[in-house]
């Protein structure tokens, strides 16, 4: 039941092939989204790693049951910080570009994630 990526994009959400990133930052959170905006782009590749990602979280789990879980998108994005559970839940919350990359519109779309 889960999908790769949301169905459809939220009004106003940019696409994430759009998303500047800086490219100066020494700190590691724009290094990382630029991965993750390449696996975006790489369709072929995005398509096998998201076939491993599903095989890897649920495999015993019937998908044509129960309801929809979060989309395999944020998951890797979430995974792909690693971090605790605190930092995690403040970079989720409030850092804007994350916010982007995790499929929200902008500012004004302040669905927080709990723990």
């Amino acid at each position: 039941m889960r999908h790769v990526i949301k169905p459809h994009r939220e009004l106003g959400a940019i696409d994430i092939a759009g998303i500047d990133l800086s490219r100066t930052c020494r700190d590691d959170m724009p290094a990382l989204l630029t991965g993750l905006q390449h696996l975006y782009c790489d369709r072929d590749l995005r398509s096998r790693l998201f076939a491993l990602l599903e095989e890897h979280l649920a495999p015993n789990v019937r998908h044509d049951l129960g309801r929809p879980g979060m989309n395999l998108w944020p998951i890797l994005v979430m995974q792909g910080l690693n971090c605790d559970f605190d930092r995690l839940h403040d970079l989720v919350n409030e850092h804007n570009t994350l916010r982007q990359f995790l499929g929200h519109a902008d500012i004004w779309d302040r669905k927080p994630y709990s723990y």
